[in-house]
Protein backbone atom coordinates (compact mmCIF):
# COMPACT_ATOMS: atom_id res chain seq x y z
CA UNK A 1 0.00 0.00 0.00
CA UNK A 2 1.19 3.29 -1.23
CA UNK A 3 0.40 6.68 1.59
CA UNK A 4 1.13 9.59 0.17
CA UNK A 5 0.50 13.36 1.10
CA UNK A 6 0.09 16.62 -0.56
CA UNK A 7 -1.03 20.16 -0.56
CA UNK A 8 -4.34 20.36 -1.24
CA UNK A 9 -5.43 22.82 -4.14
CA UNK A 10 -8.12 24.54 -5.71
CA UNK A 11 -8.54 21.73 -7.98
CA UNK A 12 -9.43 19.10 -4.89
CA UNK A 13 -12.06 21.66 -3.42
CA UNK A 14 -15.23 18.99 -4.64
CA UNK A 15 -12.91 15.84 -3.69
CA UNK A 16 -12.61 17.09 -0.27
CA UNK A 17 -16.01 17.76 0.28
CA UNK A 18 -17.25 14.14 -0.98
CA UNK A 19 -14.57 12.62 1.65
CA UNK A 20 -16.05 15.12 4.36
CA UNK A 21 -19.28 14.35 4.38
CA UNK A 22 -19.83 11.03 4.94
CA UNK A 23 -17.89 11.14 7.85
CA UNK A 24 -19.00 15.03 8.96
CA UNK A 25 -22.70 13.49 8.41
CA UNK A 26 -23.64 17.06 9.07
CA UNK A 27 -24.37 19.07 13.04
CA UNK A 28 -21.43 21.14 13.93
CA UNK A 29 -18.43 21.31 13.17
CA UNK A 30 -15.54 22.54 14.90
CA UNK A 31 -12.90 22.81 11.76
CA UNK A 32 -15.51 25.52 9.94
CA UNK A 33 -17.17 26.54 13.42
CA UNK A 34 -20.23 25.97 11.13
CA UNK A 35 -23.57 24.02 11.83
CA UNK A 36 -24.98 22.02 8.80
CA UNK A 37 -23.32 20.32 5.69
CA UNK A 38 -19.94 21.65 4.46
CA UNK A 39 -19.49 23.05 0.45
CA UNK A 40 -16.85 23.88 -1.09
CA UNK A 41 -16.76 27.35 -0.53
CA UNK A 42 -16.02 26.33 3.36
CA UNK A 43 -13.20 24.58 1.98
CA UNK A 44 -11.97 27.53 -0.09
CA UNK A 45 -12.50 29.21 3.57
CA UNK A 46 -10.25 26.97 5.05
CA UNK A 47 -7.55 26.76 2.27
CA UNK A 48 -7.13 30.12 2.41
CA UNK A 49 -6.37 29.95 6.58
CA UNK A 50 -4.85 26.51 7.02
CA UNK A 51 -2.97 23.79 6.19
CA UNK A 52 -5.10 21.15 4.28
CA UNK A 53 -3.56 17.97 2.87
CA UNK A 54 -4.72 15.42 0.58
CA UNK A 55 -3.91 11.60 1.16
CA UNK A 56 -3.59 9.85 -1.34
CA UNK A 57 -3.56 5.79 -1.70
CA UNK A 58 -2.21 3.84 -4.09
CA UNK A 59 -3.03 7.10 -6.12
CA UNK A 60 -6.54 7.76 -5.38
CA UNK A 61 -8.20 10.49 -2.98
CA UNK A 62 -8.90 8.90 0.74
CA UNK A 63 -8.68 11.64 2.95
CA UNK A 64 -7.24 14.68 4.42
CA UNK A 65 -5.48 16.66 6.90
CA UNK A 66 -6.11 20.21 7.90
CA UNK A 67 -3.74 22.02 10.30
CA UNK A 68 -4.58 24.91 12.24
CA UNK A 69 -3.67 26.48 15.51
CA UNK A 70 -4.80 26.49 19.34
CA UNK A 71 -3.61 29.62 20.97
CA UNK A 72 0.66 29.21 20.03
CA UNK A 73 0.15 25.18 19.42
CA UNK A 74 -0.45 23.31 16.36
CA UNK A 75 -3.43 21.45 16.05
CA UNK A 76 -4.53 18.71 14.08
CA UNK A 77 -7.93 19.66 13.05
CA UNK A 78 -9.55 17.40 11.34
CA UNK A 79 -8.25 14.03 9.62
CA UNK A 80 -10.84 12.26 7.67
CA UNK A 81 -10.50 8.87 6.02
CA UNK A 82 -13.58 8.15 3.68
CA UNK A 83 -11.52 5.75 1.56
CA UNK A 84 -14.42 4.34 -0.90
CA UNK A 85 -13.25 3.13 -4.03
CA UNK A 86 -9.57 2.34 -2.84
CA UNK A 87 -8.85 -1.09 -2.93
CA UNK A 88 -5.88 -2.97 -1.46
CA UNK A 89 -4.82 -6.37 -1.36
CA UNK A 90 -8.04 -8.29 -1.72
CA UNK A 91 -10.63 -5.72 -0.79
CA UNK A 92 -11.66 -2.46 0.15
CA UNK A 93 -9.28 0.12 2.27
CA UNK A 94 -10.18 -0.14 5.61
CA UNK A 95 -9.64 3.14 7.81
CA UNK A 96 -8.45 1.29 10.99
CA UNK A 97 -5.85 -0.58 8.94
CA UNK A 98 -3.14 -0.37 10.80
CA UNK A 99 -0.75 0.29 8.32
CA UNK A 100 -2.00 3.32 7.21
CA UNK A 101 -2.34 4.28 10.63
CA UNK A 102 1.12 4.24 11.03
CA UNK A 103 1.96 6.07 7.80
CA UNK A 104 -0.64 9.01 8.69
CA UNK A 105 0.92 8.71 12.51
CA UNK A 106 4.76 9.36 10.57
CA UNK A 107 3.28 12.33 8.35
CA UNK A 108 2.04 13.78 11.34
CA UNK A 109 5.07 13.58 13.54
CA UNK A 110 7.04 15.03 10.46
CA UNK A 111 4.97 18.20 10.51
CA UNK A 112 5.17 18.92 14.09
CA UNK A 113 9.00 18.63 14.46
CA UNK A 114 9.22 21.26 11.42
CA UNK A 115 7.13 23.41 13.74
CA UNK A 116 9.27 22.68 16.49
CA UNK A 117 6.07 21.29 18.74
CA UNK A 118 6.53 19.00 21.68
CA UNK A 119 3.38 16.97 21.12
CA UNK A 120 0.70 16.39 18.75
CA UNK A 121 -2.52 18.28 19.67
CA UNK A 122 -5.34 16.28 17.74
CA UNK A 123 -9.42 17.08 17.73
CA UNK A 124 -11.45 14.74 16.55
CA UNK A 125 -15.04 14.56 16.85
CA UNK A 126 -17.10 11.19 18.29
CA UNK A 127 -17.78 8.96 15.56
CA UNK A 128 -14.73 9.65 13.06
CA UNK A 129 -13.22 6.20 12.74
CA UNK A 130 -9.71 7.21 11.24
CA UNK A 131 -9.12 9.64 13.98
CA UNK A 132 -9.85 7.63 16.70
CA UNK A 133 -8.05 4.08 15.38
CA UNK A 134 -4.95 6.38 15.26
CA UNK A 135 -5.33 7.99 19.09
CA UNK A 136 -5.78 4.35 20.04
CA UNK A 137 -3.08 2.74 18.22
CA UNK A 138 -0.60 5.46 19.34
CA UNK A 139 -1.78 6.05 22.76
CA UNK A 140 -3.08 9.42 23.15
CA UNK A 141 -4.09 10.96 25.95
CA UNK A 142 -7.90 12.44 25.98
CA UNK A 143 -7.11 16.34 27.45
CA UNK A 144 -10.72 18.08 27.00
CA UNK A 145 -13.85 18.01 25.01
CA UNK A 146 -15.77 20.32 23.11
CA UNK A 147 -19.62 19.56 23.50
CA UNK A 148 -22.47 21.16 21.23
CA UNK A 149 -25.41 20.97 23.52
CA UNK A 150 -29.21 21.63 22.16
CA UNK A 151 -32.60 22.76 23.80
CA UNK A 152 -35.11 22.22 20.92
CA UNK A 153 -38.34 23.50 22.64
CA UNK A 154 -38.48 27.71 23.33
CA UNK A 155 -37.10 28.36 26.68
CA UNK A 156 -39.30 30.64 29.01
CA UNK A 157 -37.10 33.03 31.13
CA UNK A 158 -36.48 31.91 34.68
CA UNK A 159 -37.14 34.74 36.75
CA UNK A 160 -34.74 36.57 38.75
CA UNK A 161 -34.45 35.51 42.43
CA UNK A 162 -36.02 38.35 45.49
CA UNK A 163 -34.85 41.72 45.05
CA UNK A 164 -33.17 40.99 41.33
CA UNK A 165 -34.41 42.13 38.30
CA UNK A 166 -33.48 41.41 34.59
CA UNK A 167 -33.69 44.00 31.95
CA UNK A 168 -31.96 44.45 28.24
CA UNK A 169 -29.08 46.18 28.14
CA UNK A 170 -28.11 49.58 26.91
CA UNK A 171 -25.33 51.65 25.45
CA UNK A 172 -25.36 53.34 28.55
CA UNK A 173 -24.47 50.12 30.15
CA UNK A 174 -20.98 49.66 28.79
CA UNK A 175 -18.78 50.50 30.81
CA UNK A 176 -20.56 48.38 33.71
CA UNK A 177 -20.55 45.09 31.69
CA UNK A 178 -16.70 45.62 30.73
CA UNK A 179 -16.08 45.54 33.97
CA UNK A 180 -18.26 42.53 34.95
CA UNK A 181 -16.65 40.59 31.84
CA UNK A 182 -13.33 41.51 33.08
CA UNK A 183 -14.09 40.04 36.61
CA UNK A 184 -15.12 36.84 35.36
CA UNK A 185 -13.27 35.58 32.67
CA UNK A 186 -9.82 37.93 32.79
CA UNK A 187 -10.01 39.72 30.15
CA UNK A 188 -10.80 42.94 28.88
CA UNK A 189 -13.49 43.85 26.59
CA UNK A 190 -13.48 48.05 24.53
CA UNK A 191 -16.70 49.70 26.35
CA UNK A 192 -17.11 51.12 22.49
CA UNK A 193 -17.03 47.12 21.27
CA UNK A 194 -19.69 46.20 24.64
CA UNK A 195 -21.42 48.97 23.23
CA UNK A 196 -22.00 47.81 20.22
CA UNK A 197 -22.91 44.30 20.72
CA UNK A 198 -25.93 45.90 22.56
CA UNK A 199 -27.45 47.08 18.96
CA UNK A 200 -26.86 44.53 16.75
CA UNK A 201 -29.71 42.22 15.13
CA UNK A 202 -28.18 39.52 15.93
CA UNK A 203 -26.94 39.69 19.21
CA UNK A 204 -28.60 40.44 22.78
CA UNK A 205 -27.07 41.31 25.96
CA UNK A 206 -28.96 41.39 29.39
CA UNK A 207 -27.97 43.19 32.75
CA UNK A 208 -29.14 42.12 36.06
CA UNK A 209 -29.98 44.91 39.02
CA UNK A 210 -30.32 44.62 42.64
CA UNK A 211 -31.00 48.21 44.36
CA UNK A 212 -29.91 49.90 40.73
CA UNK A 213 -26.76 48.13 41.09
CA UNK A 214 -25.59 45.69 37.89
CA UNK A 215 -24.70 42.41 39.53
CA UNK A 216 -24.53 40.55 36.19
CA UNK A 217 -24.80 40.05 32.77
CA UNK A 218 -25.54 38.13 29.87
CA UNK A 219 -24.96 38.11 26.14
CA UNK A 220 -25.72 36.09 23.26
CA UNK A 221 -25.05 35.93 19.62
CA UNK A 222 -26.79 34.13 17.31
CA UNK A 223 -24.46 32.46 13.58
CA UNK A 224 -26.04 30.40 11.39
CA UNK A 225 -27.87 27.47 13.51
CA UNK A 226 -25.11 27.95 16.46
CA UNK A 227 -24.54 30.38 19.14
CA UNK A 228 -22.10 31.79 21.76
CA UNK A 229 -23.35 32.80 25.60
CA UNK A 230 -21.57 34.42 28.49
CA UNK A 231 -23.16 35.14 31.46
CA UNK A 232 -21.09 36.32 34.21
CA UNK A 233 -22.21 37.09 37.88
CA UNK A 234 -20.30 38.88 41.00
CA UNK A 235 -18.80 36.56 43.53
CA UNK A 236 -21.45 37.65 46.26
CA UNK A 237 -24.30 37.21 44.09
CA UNK A 238 -23.61 34.02 42.97
CA UNK A 239 -25.70 30.57 43.97
CA UNK A 240 -29.00 32.81 44.08
CA UNK A 241 -30.05 31.96 40.67
CA UNK A 242 -29.19 35.49 39.13
CA UNK A 243 -26.61 33.21 36.49
CA UNK A 244 -29.82 30.81 35.87
CA UNK A 245 -32.08 34.34 35.25
CA UNK A 246 -29.84 36.24 33.12
CA UNK A 247 -29.03 32.91 30.94
CA UNK A 248 -32.40 31.66 30.12
CA UNK A 249 -32.84 34.95 29.05
CA UNK A 250 -30.19 35.05 26.55
CA UNK A 251 -31.31 31.20 25.36
CA UNK A 252 -34.93 32.66 24.91
CA UNK A 253 -33.41 34.69 22.34
CA UNK A 254 -31.16 32.14 20.49
CA UNK A 255 -34.14 30.01 20.00
CA UNK A 256 -35.68 31.22 16.40
CA UNK A 257 -38.50 29.88 14.45
CA UNK A 258 -35.91 27.91 12.18
CA UNK A 259 -33.56 26.75 14.48
CA UNK A 260 -33.46 25.61 18.10
CA UNK A 261 -30.93 27.26 20.62
CA UNK A 262 -27.51 25.61 20.43
CA UNK A 263 -24.18 26.17 21.83
CA UNK A 264 -20.72 25.02 22.81
CA UNK A 265 -19.29 24.14 25.62
CA UNK A 266 -16.09 22.88 26.89
CA UNK A 267 -16.51 19.76 29.40
CA UNK A 268 -14.21 20.68 31.91
CA UNK A 269 -16.04 24.06 32.37
CA UNK A 270 -17.97 22.20 35.19
CA UNK A 271 -19.94 25.40 35.85
CA UNK A 272 -20.94 25.58 32.66
CA UNK A 273 -21.83 21.94 32.03
CA UNK A 274 -24.33 22.13 35.54
CA UNK A 275 -26.33 25.35 34.18
CA UNK A 276 -26.84 24.43 30.53
CA UNK A 277 -28.31 21.21 32.16
CA UNK A 278 -30.23 23.18 34.46
CA UNK A 279 -32.10 25.02 31.43
CA UNK A 280 -32.87 21.61 29.64
CA UNK A 281 -30.00 21.46 26.97
CA UNK A 282 -28.61 17.73 25.59
CA UNK A 283 -26.01 17.14 24.17
CA UNK A 284 -26.00 16.95 20.13
CA UNK A 285 -22.07 16.18 19.56
CA UNK A 286 -18.67 16.12 21.15
CA UNK A 287 -15.58 16.55 20.10
CA UNK A 288 -12.55 14.96 21.51
CA UNK A 289 -9.35 16.83 22.48
CA UNK A 290 -6.35 14.10 22.61
CA UNK A 291 -2.75 14.91 23.16
CA UNK A 292 0.73 13.12 22.63
CA UNK A 293 4.26 13.92 23.40
CA UNK A 294 6.50 13.46 20.77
Amino acid sequence: MRVEFRPATAEDTDRLVQLYEPVHGGGYSACFDKYGSIGPQDFWWVQSEKEVHLMLVNGRPAGFVVLGSEGRRVLVEELVGHPAGVTVRTGPLDPTDGALLRRVWQFLLERHRAARQESVLLRTHEANPLALALVRQQSFTLVNTLRTVVRRERLKPVEPPEGYTVRRAEGRDAAEIARLHHEAYGERIPEAEVAQRTGRPHTRTFVCERAGVQVGYAHAANRGGIGDLWVAVRENHRRRGVGTALASAAVAFLHTKEQPARLNHWGLDVPAAALLRRLGFVTERVHLYFERAI
